[in-house]
């Protein structure tokens, strides 16, 4: 059994069951409804309606098992536990075995309407948009944990990542920190368009954890900067296979003899990051990632004229 909670919003009759819902406009900006899947946010009103089928249209409760909710909404079982799961983390259902609203104590008979009868304008609003404002601006922890974690996981690719302990603090920690959601969705985004976090560096890595976005303030702030102001990848070098031309000498020149190249401009730039001697002699990870960098920033600084 599941009951809808702040049921008086969505059905302000009290002694009949109307054949319709409550749907306002409200939910359009409401934070909590808008965050969550598809599945989620097409599930609730479903709920609403099976909620007024209830002899005591004020409980909202939804007095049915997950097997008939399955049934009745031609929707898996599987479907329908994963989305409750999420409406109760957002605060629109309750779903709880002893969840009882007795019909407190009425001598009326509920009425059931028929179609054809309409809504009028005389409805009394039980919500402002101060008070929607405030519920949208106050998530609970761990919501909005799972919110900034789920869009991490899409924005960034990594759709098998897991929710553990060590994520969890790291993204508690930024919030404690004075950050909203939006703030670290934004950080989030900002490192997604960083060339450097995205591979473009001299090891070719992505540094796109959430270890690293969130890791203190000032680089959550330079994300949500980036996110703004995208950094400009490094201009890549005219040509390809520069360096590779270089590797190609090891064991066809001797380290004491120097390699001569159809490019002058290899020659140069292998002079002016080091030698043809101590290039020799590097092991093939210190080639990559020591002397590549020099050799390639020398090579472009000359093709400029530099």
């Amino acid at each position: 059994m599941l009951q809808i909670r702040h049921w008086s919003k969505y059905q302000s009759y009290k002694d009949r069951r109307p054949p319709w819902i409550r749907f306002h406009r409200s939910m359009l900006d409401n934070y909590k409804y808008q965050s969550m899947s598809a599945e989620s946010r097409a599930l609730l009103p479903m709920l609403w309606l099976l909620a007024c089928e209830h002899e005591d249209p004020t409980s909202g409760i939804v007095d049915c098992s997950t097997d008939e909710i399955s049934f009745r909404l031609r929707q898996p079982a599987k479907t329908i536990v994963a989305c409750m799961d999420e409406l109760q983390l957002s605060d629109f259902i309750e779903c709880n075995e002893t969840v009882t609203n007795p019909l407190q104590g009425r001598t009326k008979t509920v009425t059931p309407e028929t179609e054809t009868e309409t809504e009028t304008e005389t409805e009394t609003e039980t919500e402002t948009e101060t008070e929607t404002e405030k519920r949208q601006n106050t998530l609970p922890d761990s919501q909005a944990v799972h919110l900034v974690f789920d869009f991490w996981k899409v924005t960034l690719g990594h759709p098998k990542a897991l929710l553990d302990d060590s994520r969890k603090r790291r993204i508690k920690a930024a919030l404690k920190m004075g950050y909203d959601v939006d703030d670290l969705k934004a950080a989030i985004t900002g490192c997604s368009i960083t060339p450097h976090n995205m591979g473009e560096n001299d090891r070719g890595q992505k540094y796109d954890g959430l270890n690293v976005i969130l890791k203190d303030a000032d680089n959550i702030d330079r994300f949500i900067a980036n996110a703004d102001r995208p950094p400009q990848s490094k201009p890549k070098i005219n040509g390809s296979g520069i360096f590779e031309k270089l590797c190609s000498k090891i064991g066809e020149v001797p380290a004491s003899e120097y390699p001569k190249f159809d490019d002058p401009l290899i020659s140069k730039a292998l002079y002016s990051a080091g030698s043809w001697m101590a290039f020799c002699g590097m092991t093939e990870a210190q080639q990559k990632f020591d002397f590549k960098p020099k050799f390639l920033e020398a090579y472009t600084r000359l093709e400029k004229g530099g």
